[in-house]
């Protein structure tokens, strides 16, 4: 069995390349200026479909982007809250809305943290996982499998004789 060496980067500092000299090769080539505009016009495209979807989108170097869900629930259900407003004095209003808020906020939670287990049961099962996936069309009867199969209790079978 041969053993290969370590490479380390330090002893080699003419290999190691940083942002400048990436900068500088592509300002001197114009085909190479072109290929970064296509990287920058790739990713604005991935932020938009991100966003789009109401989804957390973190850009680098200048942070991450948010949806507020409080206020897309509120956009959501406006007939409902128009209706309430004008049936209740502004006080109830008020507290009905901040009511609705919470028990929003209270199922939102509980859809976010069964998607964290069923994640989280996907990848210690990888290999059932894509072998599933691959054979079966439906996703969410996947999924579902996978969230059950996080609360499963081993059951200690004693036979009698």
């Amino acid at each position: 069995m041969s053993t290969l060496s370590r490479f380390n980067a330090k002893d080699h500092p003419e290999l190691i390349v940083t942002r400048e000299d990436i900068i500088n090769t592509i300002q001197e080539n114009i085909l190479d200026g072109e290929i970064i505009n296509d990287v920058i016009e790739n990713v604005e495209k991935q932020i938009r479909s991100r966003a789009e979807s109401l989804r957390r989108v973190s850009i680098p170097y200048i942070g991450s982007i948010v949806p507020n869900e409080n206020k897309l629930d509120i956009i959501e259900h406006r007939e409902l809250m128009q209706s309430k407003q004008r049936e209740l004095t502004k006080e109830q209003y008020q507290k009905f809305k901040s009511d609705f808020i919470r028990s929003r906020f209270a199922l939102r939670k509980g859809m976010r943290s069964k998607r964290i287990v069923t994640d989280k049961m996907i990848r210690l099962n990888s290999k059932r996982a894509a072998r599933m996936f691959r054979t079966n069309n439906s996703d969410k009867h996947i999924r579902t499998y996978f969230y059950f199969l996080a609360f499963l209790k081993p059951v200690n079978y004693i036979p009698n004789d």
